[in-house]
């Protein structure tokens, strides 16, 4: 009897991942072709790497937001159109003001995305100052160094309500 076995392929989907830093991932979606697993210790051997999606909704950007308490706004709405992420909401400096921030998403070495703001509409300097110093404590918005996969993170988009970061996954080689 033999302790390992052929795969035609494998899917995976999970979906309401929520990570250490509070982000929910929406959808988390692994596919690969052809590869044989070895059972005890478990492992697999691919072909060619496979696909690595993650969707992540504007309400979950938006529920993410809330709870780190970005720059003490409150009030937000989130929309993700047109590759850019949309922000608004309001922020306390001595009075109440509506922030609107328009946001771009960058991967950096395949494991790492972040936020960086593209444009502020905000009176005054200082709440500026207060909302880019917000963003720097909670960018990488993802960070996979450490995922149970190996992940190369390629591409990011920001359409139909949702983030969408997608690259190709490999499974670790044994050690």
């Amino acid at each position: 009897m033999t302790d390992s076995v052929q795969l035609g392929s494998l899917d995976a989907l999970v979906q309401s991942l929520t990570l250490p830093n509070g982000l929910v991932l929406d959808e988390v979606r692994i596919e690969i072709g052809a590869a044989s697993a070895t059972l005890n210790p478990f492992a697999l051997d691919l072909d060619r790497p496979g696909t690595f999606e993650v969707r992540v909704s504007a309400d979950s950007v938006k529920s993410f937001l809330e709870l780190q308490g970005v720059g003490g706004m409150k009030d937000v709405s989130v929309t993700a159109e047109g590759g850019r992420i949309s922000v608004q909401g309001t922020v306390r400096v001595l009075v109440e003001i509506r922030v609107t921030a328009t946001c771009v998403l960058r991967i950096e070495d395949g494991k790492k995305l972040f936020v960086e703001i593209q444009d502020l509409s905000v009176p005054g300097g200082m709440a500026r100052n207060l909302v880019e110093s917000q963003l720097e404590k909670v960018n990488p918005i993802l960070d996979l160094t450490t995922a149970p996969i190996d992940v190369d993170l390629k591409t990011s988009d920001a359409s139909d309500g949702y983030v969408i970061v997608s690259g190709s996954a490999s499974w670790p080689q044994r050690r």
